[in-house]
């Protein structure tokens, strides 16, 4: 494998309230400005099991853990420039964007909402980026 042209910092995988992996990703990775979210789901990040409860409940902790993520890497809410969303089940998207709008306010980020076949037990994937604070402003910055 060669190197990057480019250098990119692997955000914390698992610890500080980030849920673990369940596969061969990286939570998120900084890269330049940008901070890029892998695929986040209703996991609980104590246990990594999926969390018990509706489709509500299952949107709620997504994006949690979405957003734990963004925060180990430097971000907060108001940082997403986009966000890509999956619904096992496209006739949920009202109550989806009922929930999102309890975690981020406008500015909204560009977002993309497809139905997919996601993961058995799974209602809800999000994956997303984030504006990634300079390396001298990482350890300073709270939403």
């Amino acid at each position: 494998m060669q190197p990057s042209r480019h250098e990119a910092r692997r955000v914390v995988t698992g610890g500080d309230g980030v849920p673990p992996s369940h596969a061969s990703y990286s939570q998120g990775i900084i890269h330049g400005s940008t901070l890029y979210v892998s695929g986040q789901a209703a996991f609980d990040p104590a246990t990594g099991e999926i969390i018990a409860g509706d489709f509500r409940a299952q949107v709620a902790r997504t994006l949690e853990n979405l957003l734990m993520v963004a925060a180990a890497g430097g971000s907060c809410a108001s940082d997403m420039i986009h966000i890509n969303v999956h619904l096992a089940n496209i006739a949920d998207f009202p109550v989806f964007d009922e929930v999102y709008r309890q975690y981020f306010s406008e500015p909204y980020a560009t977002r993309m909402t497809v139905g997919s076949q996601l993961l058995p037990g799974l209602l809800i994937e999000v994956d997303g980026l984030f504006a990634a604070p300079d390396a001298a402003d990482a350890g300073s910055r709270a939403e």
